[in-house]
């Protein structure tokens, strides 16, 4: 059974079902590509049990017959090492090897029967929204670095993963980590009568992989089930468990009223918080933040030394003295600001609890992306 595609092609689609290889697993199975031939398309598979992947080729020639077999994930990287145009494939169904001879390379990779491979639902699935491949990659990259690692102990689950929910024609998008929260409102396409959808907890690390595959100019297809979330794109279909827990009320610990406001150039506070960096030889990198008079002041003081800088307000309104905040965690939270100008508001009362949010050049928030900054407790700063 003979066909040929060419290599760019098929090393597209084996980067793609890459994302869904688990990197360490008790199932041997996990670790293998299912590759599926039906006329004159070729389907390739991966499935790591919390995100599984189905892309599809069209072959620019080949025999008749079909077939579905499982080969080593390793193969994806010799995809990628052949020099020739085009890959020819032999599959020898009754010695389940599958030749393939690409330039002056051959290789001859040992199969296996696809029975015991867990294959996830692909089928077709009425969406709820769809959303442009940009402005879905925003809402990823502007929630996951708020979120918790699954090693690093904490005991709930939810944080592990971004709270998703439709609401009022937005895709909003939640991540915490107990510390820090990122709020992040998505202009999304509605595709039911029900713009009220149920809030659903999707992985960090699955919508990281994600984000890797979808391109800008790409229209997503979202569905949100019971305990999964269905994208589709292109050629794509990737099916993400769900984490099963309840999602903590963010809402309740967003201020209400602040005691000031300011807006100012977010290359310039980064340029001042990798400064204060510097500094910090042992322990965690903090520093403190005060507003005066239109300036955004940076002081930073440890064994090493002092720093101090201000920053020149665009626009301002109201003070605020000293709060000592964890510097990575601002520059985290900037890193991912796609406007040049940022907003600071610090909340009224004790709490100091200060907001960044993206702003138009009139220096008005845009409502698309917000930062909840909890400022470090007064022991872990001595």
């Amino acid at each position: 059974m003979k066909f040929t595609i060419s290599r760019e092609k098929i090393a597209s689609a084996m980067k793609v079902v890459e994302q869904a290889i688990p990197g360490k697993t008790t199932m041997p199975v996990l670790n293998n590509v299912l590759l599926s031939k039906t006329g004159n398309r070729l389907v390739l598979e991966s499935n790591s049990l919390d995100m599984a992947i189905q892309t599809g080729v069209k072959l620019d020639s080949t025999d008749e017959g079909d077939f579905c077999i499982l080969v080593h994930s390793r193969i994806i990287k010799v995809i990628e090492s052949l020099s020739g145009e085009e890959v020819k494939f032999d599959f020898d169904q009754e010695k389940l090897k599958l030749n393939l001879k690409s330039g002056k390379s051959k290789f001859t990779i040992n199969c296996v029967k696809a029975d015991d491979f867990p294959q996830a639902d692909f089928s077709d699935k009425e969406a709820d929204l769809e959303i442009g491949g940009a402005e879905f990659k925003r809402l990823i990259r502007q929630t996951v670095f708020c979120t918790s690692s699954p090693t690093s102990g904490f005991s709930k689950i939810a944080y592990q993963g971004v709270f998703m929910e439709l609401n009022n024609g937005n895709l909003r998008g939640i991540g915490t980590d107990m510390y820090r929260a990122s709020y992040v409102l998505a202009s999304v396409n509605p595709l039911k009568v029900d713009e009220k959808g149920v809030g659903v907890i999707v992985p960090a690390e699955s919508l990281k992989r994600l984000a890797k595959l979808v391109n800008d100019a790409d229209t997503v297809y979202i569905t949100h089930g019971d305990n999964f979330a269905f994208y589709v794109f292109g050629e794509n279909r990737i099916y993400c468990s769900l984490l099963d827990d309840e999602y903590p009320d963010i809402d309740q610990v967003y201020p209400k009223d602040f005691k000031s406001s300011t807006c100012v150039d977010v290359e310039s506070v980064l340029t001042v918080l990798h400064r204060a960096q510097l500094m910090q030889v042992e322990g965690k990198a903090r520093v403190f933040l005060s507003l005066t008079d239109s300036v955004l002041n940076a002081y930073s003081a440890t064994k090493m030394g002092e720093m101090d800088e201000d920053v020149e307000a665009v626009s301002s309104s109201g003070d605020f003295s000293k709060v000592c905040f964890n510097v990575p965690f601002l520059q985290e939270a900037l890193k991912v600001v796609d406007t040049d100008l940022l907003g600071i508001s610090m909340a009224s009362g004790d709490n100091e609890i200060m907001i960044l949010s993206t702003v138009d050049q009139e220096g008005n928030s845009d409502g698309r992306y917000y930062y909840l900054a909890l400022p470090l407790k007064q022991a872990d700063v001595l």
